[in-house]
């Protein structure tokens, strides 16, 4: 069921992406909708209901996203189609794929940086230039303090990983030990 799910919300952005003309703003939006949507779980069994008026579920998507978060009026247009095919609760999914397609079409890939200690601005700089020349993409980074780390850097995104800590040193050496252990 979860990968039919993921299919379905892959085909609504990807028609949704053909029809309507996303921006760069909007992704910063449309991540805050599906934040909101994460911390209210509770939203989707609603959704799911079917004795609620359609027309109710619309208006309340539609305050949310479009007034609440600002994203344009196109997505009047996909919120309609959700609900008339009594689909209303892949909205969180439907919004994920079209930020992972948006940037996958435009050659963005976005990167958690973590790190121990916290970097500084030309740190920043030298990251994203090595990112940007290993994978050839546009490059935005979220920075994260991770004291787990011990020392060191991790920089993650859907694609790639690269990783130099103490942490990750010290996991090799007891992989090491776990595999003469046996």
């Amino acid at each position: 069921m979860m990968e039919s799910r993921f299919f379905l919300a892959k085909r609504y952005a990807q028609a949704f992406l053909n029809l309507f003309a996303l921006q760069y703003g909007h992704i910063e939006k449309i991540n805050a909708a599906i934040s909101y949507f994460a911390d209210h779980a509770e939203l989707f069994s609603l959704l799911k209901v079917p004795l609620l008026d359609p027309r109710l579920k619309i208006n309340a998507l539609e305050d949310c996203l479009i007034s609440r978060f600002g994203l344009p009026s196109e997505f009047k247009q996909l919120i309609e189609l959700l609900v008339k095919q009594k689909r209303s609760y892949l909205i969180a999914d439907v919004l994920k794929q079209v930020i992972q397609m948006y940037q996958s079409r435009q050659g963005i890939e976005l990167f958690t940086i973590s790190s121990c200690p916290e970097l500084g601005q030309l740190q920043e700089k030298r990251i994203t230039d090595f990112l940007n020349d290993k994978t050839h993409h546009t490059i935005m980074c979220h920075m994260k303090l991770d004291k787990d780390l011990i020392a060191g850097i991790r920089m993650q995104s859907n694609e790639h990983l690269w990783e130099y800590s103490v942490k990750q040193q010290l996991a090799r050496i007891q992989a090491l030990i776990n595999d003469h252990k046996d």
